[in-house]
């Protein structure tokens, strides 16, 4: 079951962050920081996965509320954070669930172009990793995404065909 993450699910998501992530590893203070206390955080665009009563995925997206530096709003764009579900519950349509929740949230919020990982100033990660991570590779390439000039970008559309910034 897909719900909105929950305060209650904290060290939980952490912990299976640490089991996916497992070549970025993440504390608690780290997840509060750069998530929940992110002033672009909507607790809307935070997601769990809960199978028999644990988390078994977790997705986070951003769009800004509040502008950044010389970049403003940046009101065409949104991020996808993160996605990530346990190994044991992969292929099984959850990730594609976490995403679809995102995406959706994205562009009724007026994203035209979605942002794999790379949200300045609360980023986990500079983009997709291939050598660690070539399984989100395979996932987002299957979502449509495709690979920028930048070699760990990764960007979806609607607009024009896939680009990187």
């Amino acid at each position: 079951m897909i719900e909105n993450y929950k305060q209650s699910q904290e060290f939980e998501t952490v912990e299976l962050w640490n089991r996916c992530c497992y070549f970025d590893p993440i504390t608690v203070d780290k997840f509060r920081l750069q998530t929940l206390l992110d002033e672009n955080f909507r607790p809307e665009m935070a997601w769990t996965a809960v199978e028999d009563g644990h988390v078994v995925g977790f997705s986070y997206a951003t769009k800004r509320i509040f502008p950044y530096m010389e970049r403003g709003l940046e009101e065409d764009r949104g991020w996808i954070n993160v996605i990530y579900v346990d190994p044991d519950y992969r292929n099984k349509g959850i990730g594609h669930q976490l995403y679809q929740r995102e995406e959706e949230q994205l562009k009724d919020l007026g994203a035209k172009r979605i942002i794999l990982g790379s949200y300045s100033p609360s980023y986990y990660f500079y983009g997709l990793d291939p050598d660690h991570y070539p399984e989100s590779i395979h996932f987002f390439e299957k979502e449509g995404y495709e690979k920028g000039k930048y070699y760990l970008i990764y960007e979806k559309s609607e607009i024009q065909d896939w680009s990187v910034l």
